[in-house]
């Protein structure tokens, strides 16, 4: 049985991701 990725867990850890970035790009431009 092959391995199925769970896609709904990958895409909200990335998004997660991409929102600290996103805050802390947003902290350095206010800084």
């Amino acid at each position: 049985m092959r391995f199925k990725p769970d896609w709904k867990f990958i895409i909200e850890y990335v998004v997660k991701i991409l929102v600290e970035i996103f805050k802390w790009l947003i902290e350095q431009g206010v800084a």
